[in-house]
């Protein structure tokens, strides 16, 4: 039996109460792996979204249970502890549409459809964020409508129809205890995704990137981590001074408007400051920037540059700044924009250095075209695959 197709059933006999107790913890375990897999079992566990994907793609399905239902198969139950869909499903009918279900859904978030296909693949037209909350409960930016959540320490989350994110303190009184932690994740294929903290700090996170962050800040200090790249307009509070870490590499404000890139695949990590004052550090080492200067981390310390404001902020623009960066670079912030993989050999584009700009909007297609007429050849190949040569 395929794993998918096991974790399928898991959840089939949760619906139906008939799920063991290591059988719970498998599902749980699997829940736990990946925030993307718990967004998948809260919509295949949803009725509402079960009952729009069975009417749109499996339509034929209920036709299927209907005859098995006038045939006199035995039908589940009609108590089971959640509503389902259609109460006189069977049994047969339910698992194998849930088990469809499963691997339509588990391709949509993991894969688009439209790349398993050598069409075009379109720019992301919306954030598609998800935000696990510290009971491990996970909130979709996406979902239509906007949405309040009651938090803990005198906070509340409140999503906005656009999918943005805000916390808002509802008491002066500083929350005691353990902490809270949220994170935002905003994945591969996804558009700039925003969130203002309890503080009143706001945050725009590119595509492939998340923030961690306490629901409400206690004590002296104000502390976050981040991975991928992030822009932040810090709520100027001398007294609580505001960290952004990223392993040893730390960024400390007191308030101010500054852009961190920190991507794991990258060779550096990059802070470019727009207004105020930062002191940067590594462990070792601490640089204060001004306006305009940006450090890039380097072994043993850190190179101060006069920063491109405008190449900095192209993604917060909604453009690629082709001549900023060198091929590679160029290529991963496209995987990442696109949620694709994009294949080359280093021998055949080297020295290759790309020049304009494109707007995000732009679609594969349109991509291929702007490198075709830069001397490349591209291959859109099924399951997220961009191949790049020389012609």
């Amino acid at each position: 039996m395929e794993p998918s197709e096991y974790i399928a059933r898991l959840i089939v006999k949760e619906i139906r109460n008939e799920i063991t107790p290591d059988g719970k913890n498998v599902l749980q375990q699997w829940i736990e792996t990946d925030p993307r897999n718990r967004l998948l079992y809260d919509e295949l566990t949803d009725p509402v979204q079960l009952e729009h994907l069975v009417q749109t793609a499996y339509g034929s399905g209920l036709k299927i249970a209907q005859q098995l239902k006038e045939a006199g198969v035995p039908l589940l139950p009609a108590t089971t502890g959640r509503r389902l869909i259609y109460r006189y499903w069977a049994v047969a009918a339910c698992l194998a549409l849930v088990i469809g279900l499963f691997s339509l859904y588990y391709n949509h978030v993991r894969q688009h459809p439209a790349l398993t296909q050598n069409k075009d693949i379109p720019a992301p037209a919306f954030t598609q964020a998800i935000v696990q909350l510290a009971d491990g409960k996970v909130i979709r930016t996406q979902a239509p409508g906007a949405d309040t959540v009651w938090l803990s320490g005198g906070v509340h989350l409140i999503k906005e129809k656009d999918g943005s994110l805000v916390y808002k303190r509802t008491s002066k009184v500083q929350p005691a205890g353990t902490p809270q932690y949220n994170t935002l994740y905003n994945p591969r294929g996804s558009g700039v995704s925003s969130l203002v903290l309890s503080d009143g700090t706001r945050i725009w996170l590119n595509a492939g990137s998340s923030v961690t962050y306490p629901v409400a800040f206690a004590g002296p200090e104000r502390r976050i981590t981040i991975n991928g790249e992030a822009y932040l307009e810090v709520f100027h509070d001398p007294s609580r001074p505001f960290y952004v870490s990223k392993g040893h590499h730390m960024v400390k404000v007191l308030g101010t408007k500054f852009n961190v890139n920190a991507y794991d695949n990258e060779t550096s990590i990059k802070t470019a400051l727009l207004e105020g004052s930062v002191q940067v550090t590594d462990g070792t080492r601490i640089v204060k920037l001004l306006p305009g200067q940006e450090a890039r981390s380097v072994p043993g310390g850190f190179d101060v540059v006069k920063a491109d404001l405008d190449q900095v902020l192209a993604w917060r623009s909604d453009f690629f700044r082709f001549d900023a960066y060198s091929f590679p670079e160029l290529m991963q912030q496209l995987e990442r924009w696109y949620d694709i993989d994009i294949e080359y050999q280093p021998s055949d584009i080297a020295g290759v250095r790309l020049s304009g700009e494109m707007n995000r909007s732009t679609s594969v297609q349109g991509l291929i075209k702007i490198l075709e007429y830069s001397g490349l050849h591209c291959s859109l190949q099924p399951g997220k695959k961009l191949i790049v040569s020389k012609k």
